[in-house]
This record gives C-alpha cells, sequence and structure tokens, in this order.
C-alpha cells in the first residue's frame, strides 16, 4: 500500500467522523468551537487567567527575572470545573520560531482550545537574574522542579483533573516530552499521555540514552507525529521502536510534504494534515475515558461514628488527589503501577500514611476513619466520645436500656 493511498484512506475515514469526535468524549472534553470558525491563539497578555485568555504567569520564586509561563483556560472555564491539562515545551530559536513559552500552540490545537493549556520554560541559570532559555537544554533540574511546582498549583487553583495530565512539544519541546517529564519517578508519575512532535528522546540530542527515561512510561499511551521531510524523523522511528519493544502502547503518524515545523496543526494546514490532527484529538478523548496503563484506588473516608466525611482530599504522591462524594466515596485515578504511599485529609484532620502496592489492577475498599476532634478532659455521660454529651448519647443509653452481659446473668436483676 504506497502512502498517498494510506493518506487517502485517513482522510475518507477522518471526514466520515467529521463533527462527531468530540461528541463522543466525556464531559471534560466538549466541542465548543464553530465547525467553520479558525481557531487562532489567544495572544500572550499580562492580565490575571480567565476563561478564553492566555496569560503571563511569574512563579512567586522566580519574581524579578525573565522566568515564566503561560496559561490557558478554557472559554467555558469555571471555578467549579474539572479540566483536562496539557503542558507544552518550546522549540528551540531556530528560523522562525522565537523558542520562547510564547512561541508554542500545539496543545490549544490539540484540544480544540478545551484543556488548560501551559507552557513551560527552559531556564538559563547562567544569567543574573535567571532568564528563559531559548536554545539548549538550560538548567534541566530547575525546569523540572519549576513544572511540577506551578503544575501543582494550576491543578489545586484551576480545576486541573490529576488524572488527565498530557505533555506536548515540537522539536527541543518533543524531546523534554522524555528529558524533563520523565527526568525522575516523581516527574513520571505525574502524566496520563505523551504527544511528541518532530523529536523523540530515542535520539542523540540528550547527554545520556533515553532508554531508561521511556522506560518510566510505564504502559501509558504515546502518540508520536512527523513529518516525512523531517530531520527528526529518525529519532521518531527509533522512539516508536523503543517503545514498541517496552511493549507500551504507541502509535505514530508521518504526515506527508511536511518539514522540520508544527504548523501541520493550525486550522489552515492542508487536509491531509488535518486528518491525523482528528486522529490525535480522538486518541485525546479516548485516553482521557480510558486511561490505558493505569489504574485506581478506591474507598470511603469516614469519622469515627460512620458518619461520611464529604470533600475530604485523598492523595498519592505530589500530584494526584481527588476529594470525596457526599456519601464520603472517592476513587483515585491515573496511577502507574508503583508502591504508594496514601493518605486522607480533611482540614486539620488526616489519617496516619498508608502504604500500598498497584501491581496489574485497581485497588478497592482502602477505607479511612478520621478522627476529626480532640477532647480537653473526659465528661461523665459521654457515652460516644464525642467531647460532648447530648441527644447522641441518650439514645445509645435507651437502645440498651436493661440489657445486662453479667456472668452469670442470675446476677444482672
Amino acid at each position: 500500500m504506497n502512502k498517498l493511498y494510506m493518506i487517502l484512506v485517513v482522510i475518507v475515514l477522518i471526514s466520515a467522523a467529521n463533527g462527531q469526535v468530540f461528541s463522543q468524549a466525556s464531559d471534560k472534553f466538549t466541542n465548543t468551537h464553530e465547525a467553520n470558525t479558525l481557531m487562532e491563539v489567544p495572544p500572550l497578555t499580562n492580565d490575571a487567567p480567565a476563561p478564553g485568555k492566555r496569560v503571563r504567569v511569574v512563579a512567586p520564586e522566580y519574581t524579578g527575572t525573565g522566568v515564566y509561563h503561560a496559561l490557558y483556560l478554557p472559554t467555558d472555564w469555571t471555578p467549579e470545573g474539572i479540566y483536562p491539562v496539557i503542558v507544552e515545551y518550546a522549540p528551540n530559536v531556530w528560523l522562525s520560531f522565537a523558542g520562547t513559552v510564547e512561541d508554542t500552540h500545539l496543545g490549544f490545537y490539540q484540544s480544540q482550545g478545551n484543556a488548560i493549556w501551559v507552557s513551560m520554560p527552559f531556564i538559563n541559570s547562567t544569567t543574573n537574574p535567571y532568564s528563559e532559555a531559548i536554545s539548549g537544554w538550560g538548567n534541566i533540574p530547575l525546569a523540572a522542579e519549576y513544572t511540577k511546582t506551578n503544575l501543582i498549583r494550576i491543578l489545586e487553583n484551576y480545576g486541573g483533573d490529576p488524572s488527565a495530565v498530557f505533555v506536548t512539544g515540537f522539536s527541543r519541546g518533543a524531546i523534554a516530552c522524555s528529558y524533563i517529564a520523565l527526568r525522575d519517578q516523581a516527574m513520571a508519575d505525574i502524566w496520563a499521555g505523551f504527544l511528541p512532535h518532530g523529536q523523540h528522546d530515542g535520539g542523540s540530542y540528550t547527554p545520556d540514552p533515553g532508554n531508561v527515561r521511556l522506560g518510566r512510561i510505564a504502559g501509558r499511551p504515546s502518540i508520536i507525529t512527523y513529518g516525512d521531510n523531517d530531520d527528526g524523523l529518525p529519532n521518531c522511528v527509533n522512539g516508536f521502536n523503543i517503545l514498541t519493544n517496552l511493549g507500551f502502547p504507541v502509535v505514530s503518524y508521518m504526515l506527508p510534504n511536511l518539514d522540520h515545523t508544527d504548523e501541520w496543526i493550525l486550522d489552515t494546514a492542508p487536509p491531509e494534515h488535518l486528518a491525523v490532527r482528528e486522529i490525535l484529538r480522538q486518541w485525546l478523548v479516548d485516553t482521557i475515558a480510558n486511561k490505558p496503563g493505569t489504574h485506581s484506588i478506591s474507598g470511603q473516608v469516614t469519622d469515627a461514628f460512620g458518619n461520611a466525611i464529604d470533600h475530604a482530599k485523598v492523595q498519592s504522591g505530589q500530584t494526584h488527589w481527588t476529594f470525596t462524594d457526599s456519601n464520603g466515596y472517592y476513587t483515585l485515578a491515573g496511577l502507574i503501577n508503583s508502591d504508594r504511599t496514601l493518605t486522607a485529609q480533611w482540614g486539620e484532620f488526616q489519617s496516619e500514611p498508608r502504604n500500598v502496592t498497584i501491581n496489574g489492577m485497581d485497588l478497592a475498599e482502602e477505607d479511612f476513619t478520621l478522627v476529626t476532634h480532640e477532647c480537653s478532659e473526659p465528661i461523665q455521660g459521654d457515652i460516644n466520645d464525642d467531647c460532648k454529651v447530648d441527644m447522641q448519647d441518650i439514645a445509645i443509653i435507651a437502645i440498651n436500656w436493661l440489657k445486662c452481659n453479667r456472668v452469670p446473668a442470675d446476677l444482672c436483676y
């Protein structure tokens, strides 16, 4: 089957499904854009974060430096909502590419603008003050810590879904999908999927081989895209082969008549490129819904009297948490096979850490009982030890009125 025929088949299949891709998605990911409206990345401003805006955010630790990240919130964003998150890294400065966080757009078009999209910086620590590294790697440990710290803030403050965080990038940014995003186990634990374009860590642009890092993907899915005239083609193919040999789910798409560029994803791109974009979008929808390569932990959080605790936070690792519902139940999703520590917290009250192991299956009935009070001293008549004497104590006495369990029984009366 020749390349042209394969592309035509893809176009026919996608055309048949066009307009239905996001109608199959969960309420986390829906198409809010008109079919014939061209999307454009919003300009980067210094405004406060708001729906439909892309804003410059300076982390507190980097005040007074040239380091910042760019944050976009979907047009339908509300404080109560839960949204997928796409983290993107920029290419090097090269030809028309500026190499800055502003010079990114993959995440916006991958999600049709329906995800929280954040462009994270590379950091040049050789300048005073620190600045954004627009070429080369800069200080990788700083960049990794910056990503993790500020991603946690975004998840906490803007309703990012900890079980649906993706990483993408073009060229240097594509390699960073592993070189930074899989730098250590804490970083690797974050991601639901990987979307590098035009390069891959399976190549020769890092000081050490990427095999160990890529092994930290641990069964989660990747989708690799590149052009047929792309300088990064060999590394993309090598990365695909490494992941395939590891047994991890990976698909790749070679776009026809495409050099080393990320402009294939724009609304103005040719039909054969947009066909692959639709496949990628459906891949995102399916990955969010099914969470391949990951498992969940579920249970209930109650107080010492068996009452359900609403909105208790259950957490495992730095970047995975969820909250209980009104009946105290929780499901913590998106967790890879690993030894983990699990905690439950409600306000100032916290459980003891619990060690669990995820090994190929979900964990259920991981229940927590929180002691949600402390008595200054015992009170006579406080039957249920809740530090007060009230109708609940009287009810306990009434239920057990005249019961006796003396031995022998004839001593009762």
